[in-house]
C-alpha cells in the first residue's frame, strides 16, 4: 500500500520533468533553439569564404549554426559571408529554394613565434629564442594584428630586432627586419672613382645598409664623410 510520503515523492519527480519539458519548450518559443547541424555544402562554403579573410590559417567551425531568419533550403545556389563580428562568430546568408540568414563560431590558427625570453633592440635573432605557438586569430588582439604576425617560414635566423620583444607576446612584422650586410661604425674598404681613376682607401661605414644601397662612409685619413653604396659586403663604391 503506498504511503502519503511515496505519493509525495513521485509527485515531486514527475512535476520536476514537467517544468523541464515546459523550459525547454519557452527557449524554443523565444527563438533560442538548439544550434543546428551544419551541412556539408555549407560548411565547406564558410571554410572557403573565411580562408579568404584569414589566409594562411587553420579554419575550423564550432558548434552548429543559429538560425537568425529562416532555415537551411531545400536547394542551395549562392553561400556567401555578410558580416564578421571580430568576436569568433560569422553571419552569412544563403540563397536557394528560399532565403536564410544564420550566425555560426569558427576559430582560425596561426602558427606564430613567440619568444620564450625578453629580447634586445639590435640582437640577431637565433631559433632557440622561440618557440612556435598556434594562435587563435579569430578574436581579440590576435586578429586585429593578424596581418602583422611574423610567418612559421620565416628564417629568424636571418634577422634582428628594431625594438624589444617581451616573453610570451608573438612577433609582429613590424619589429624585425633583416640583419644588415654592414652595421654602424664596422671598417669598410672604400672603392673611389673619378672617371678612369679608383683609389681605395679605408672607412668606416656611418650607418647599417643593405647590399646594393647607398650607405654614408667616414674616410679613415681625411675624416671625410663620403655617400657612397654597397656593393658586396665589406665593399663601399663612392663616385666622386
Amino acid at each position: 500500500m503506498m504511503t502519503m510520503k511515496s505519493l509525495y515523492l513521485i509527485c515531486g519527480v514527475a512535476l520536476g520533468f514537467v517544468l523541464a519539458a515546459s523550459a525547454s519548450m519557452a527557449e524554443t518559443n523565444t527563438g533560442e533553439a538548439a544550434p543546428s547541424i551544419i551541412h556539408p555544402r555549407v560548411e565547406q562554403s564558410l571554410i572557403s569564404e573565411l580562408r579568404l579573410v584569414y589566409p594562411a590559417s587553420d579554419i575550423s567551425l564550432v558548434g552548429g549554426i543559429r538560425w537568425d531568419k529562416g532555415s537551411l533550403p531545400e536547394q542551395i545556389e549562392q553561400i556567401r559571408l555578410t558580416q564578421d563580428h571580430g568576436n569568433g562568430d560569422v553571419r552569412f546568408l544563403i540563397r536557394g529554394s528560399a532565403e536564410a540568414e544564420g550566425t555560426i563560431s569558427f576559430q582560425a590558427f596561426k602558427r606564430a613565434w613567440i619568444p620564450v625570453r625578453r629580447i634586445a633592440p639590435g640582437t640577431a635573432l637565433k631559433r632557440e629564442y622561440f618557440r612556435l605557438e598556434r594562435i587563435n586569430v579569430a578574436a581579440g588582439m590576435e586578429r586585429e594584428l593578424r596581418g602583422l604576425i611574423l610567418p612559421e617560414n620565416a628564417e629568424i635566423d636571418s634577422l634582428e630586432t628594431r625594438q624589444t620583444l617581451l616573453e610570451g607576446q608573438f612577433v609582429q612584422l613590424t619589429q624585425v627586419q633583416r640583419v644588415h650586410d654592414v652595421k654602424r661604425g664596422e671598417p669598410v674598404q672604400v672603392r673611389m672613382k673619378a672617371g678612369d681613376v679608383t683609389l681605395s682607401t679605408l672607412g668606416t661605414a656611418e650607418e647599417p645598409a643593405y647590399l646594393d644601397q647607398p650607405v654614408r662612409v667616414l674616410i679613415q685619413k681625411t675624416k671625410r664623410s663620403l655617400a657612397g653604396k654597397l656593393t658586396e659586403r665589406g665593399w663601399v663604391e663612392v663616385n666622386l
